[in-house]
């Protein structure tokens, strides 16, 4: 049996839009996910699990001076979040032997909804993610 020892947190994580570094994240999710479902034949028990479709979901949680500049990049008709282009957002994570793992999320911006309440000590936007890809240790 191994034990894996490892010490990497949100301290070692570096993210990128595209080729923009960013440093106001508070945090991002996404993962994979397969439809499966039982097959059955003759009897009452499963013979195998059939394969559908391969699905990716996500969100991000950035301050809003992150969302102003990714606005910013759109230079020509209204400045709407779900007018930028499939991008990749790189999660870079160093690994406790000092080697590095990245994972590629493709995805779009579908939604831009801001909320901020009184007393509130930042202005934090969740934006879904629309994902079309993932490429994980690349």
């Amino acid at each position: 049996m191994t034990t894996v020892t490892t010490t990497t947190g949100w301290s070692k994580i570096k993210f990128a839009i595209g080729d923009n570094l960013i440093s106001g994240i508070l945090g991002i999710s996404y993962g994979t996910k397969v439809e499966m479902e039982n097959q059955y034949g003759a009897g009452n028990k499963p013979l195998f699990i059939g394969e559908g479709n391969e699905s990716y979901e996500g969100s991000m949680d950035l301050y809003r001076y992150e969302v102003d500049r990714m606005l910013d990049s759109i230079t020509d008709g209204p400045k709407e979040i779900s007018r930028i282009a499939a991008t990749p957002i790189t999660v870079t994570t160093e690994q406790p032997d000092g080697s590095f793992k990245t994972d590629i999320v493709t995805a779009r911006f579908p939604e831009f909804k801001r909320d901020i309440k009184q007393n509130d000590k930042m202005d934090k936007i969740t934006l879904p993610l629309h994902v079309v890809g993932i490429k994980y240790n690349v």
